[in-house]
């Protein structure tokens, strides 16, 4: 309920009718050591942990604490939350697992990186996957590289599959029979086959410039350059030709919502959130964002060569015949988390549903003018401009007209 309290405090100060969204922009004024920022994940404890150009960053919601002594190098590219619950971050020469215990932090090692590429090192990695069988895979500029039982093993590619891109190079996925694939950026698809321990050529291509490749209700969703694409997966293995379905450019990252709705983050200015087939532009400028990441909270933490953005809906909606005026009063049941609040004619409960807010109108008073509202004994007490009254069920059980009026 915390999280809860601070939206509707910083709400008080606005009208109901304020902008779906609203952010808070976190710089080097506010205590990054860098601007540039390329990913940010959470970990047990609640604390978020941040990769960037100048290493690891810890933010405890209130302060930045850098670890700069804990990689080889100082450009962090990516933070991963594994199946087993284990928080992974991996830069230009290290992978590494972040490890609480009680109030220490530990940085161990799970593979180094190199400058001068070997087979047992890392070399540059840009993005990672876990599959079914929990092997992580981790793409390199012209290459990928498996780690499994702390084995490593490296898959090299042509020329032509190698990528002009400093984030991106290779994407990962699994089709509805476990097969497993891999594509490069100009949108060559390879698939893995166990038995002979190497991948092979499909017949079928993508577009290029592939940033991200995720699937969400069996489909293949591909964001690229020249927009955001769907390839249905087959049943029986393997998938159809991708369509294109959205014309967003130059897509950097896709993440999935809780409402069933879309993230699709770009390296321009402008933001989208899908859903049911309607594009929706998030309200404020975010300059070239490189990860999305939703937290316990569903909080949205958009990392971005602008710093940080912290994005949360308005806990309020504009769904109400009122929604022009003020909160006047606010009030809660603290045995069953409900919330009420009440504007100058209206009283409403504020009912959350899967991480989404919905309003509820339980009482309307045009003519009069609510001045506060006090929960109490399985109801609650509301006074406006002429009455005093308690309220029960959404009905006014007593009524009483103060002495004076």
């Amino acid at each position: 309920m915390r999280s809860i309290w601070l939206l509707i405090l910083i709400f008080i100060c606005s009208s109901v009718s304020a902008q779906q969204y609203q952010y808070k922009q976190y710089r080097v004024e506010n205590g990054l050591p860098t601007d540039i920022i390329k990913s940010i994940a959470q970990d047990s404890a609640g604390f978020f942990w941040i990769a960037s150009d100048e290493g690891i960053i810890k933010y405890d919601g209130v302060h930045f604490t850098s670890y700069r002594k804990a990689l080889h190098s100082q450009y962090a590219k990516g933070l991963v939350n594994t199946r087993a619950g284990k928080l992974l971050l991996f830069g230009d020469l290290d992978l590494i697992e972040i490890k609480r215990e009680q109030d220490t932090v530990l940085f161990q090692t799970i593979r180094e990186g190199t400058r001068n590429r070997n087979d047992s090192m890392l070399w540059y990695p840009k993005s990672f996957y876990e599959d079914k069988t929990n092997a992580f895979w981790l793409s390199e500029p012209q290459s990928i590289v498996r780690i499994q039982n702390d084995h490593l093993e490296r898959f090299d590619f042509d020329s032509k599959d190698r990528s002009p891109q400093f984030l991106r190079s290779f994407s990962f996925f699994e089709d509805l029979q476990g097969n497993f694939f891999t594509t490069s950026y100009s949108g060559n698809i390879y698939q893995y086959h166990p038995d002979l321990n190497k991948f092979i050529p499909d017949k079928e291509k993508f577009p290029s410039s592939i940033s991200h490749i995720i699937i969400v209700d069996k489909q293949l969703w591909l964001g690229t350059d020249a927009g955001l694409y769907t390839a249905q997966l087959s049943p029986e293995g393997g998938f159809e030709r991708p369509v294109l379905k959205y014309s967003l450019k130059n897509i950097s990252y896709l993440l999935p919502l809780p409402d069933n709705s879309l993230l699709v983050c770009t390296r321009g200015t402008s933001q989208f959130i899908i859903n049911d087939d309607q594009i929706e532009q998030l309200p404020f400028k975010i300059d070239e964002v490189n990860h999305a990441y939703l937290s316990r909270e569903n909080d949205l933490w958009l990392s971005c060569n602008a710093g940080i953005f912290l994005i949360q809906k308005n806990t309020f909606n504009n769904d109400t015949p009122q929604a022009n005026t003020f909160i006047e009063s606010i009030t809660e049941n603290k045995s069953n988390h409900e919330i009420f609040y009440a504007t100058t004619s209206d009283i409403y409960e504020l009912q959350l549903k899967n991480g989404t807010a919905y309003n509820r109108q339980i009482l309307s008073f045009p003519d009069g003018y609510f001045q506060s509202i006090a929960y109490h004994n399985g109801g609650f007490w509301a006074i406006n401009n002429t009455f005093l009254m308690f309220i029960r069920e959404s009905k006014i059980q007593h009524r009483f007209i103060p002495e004076g009026n």
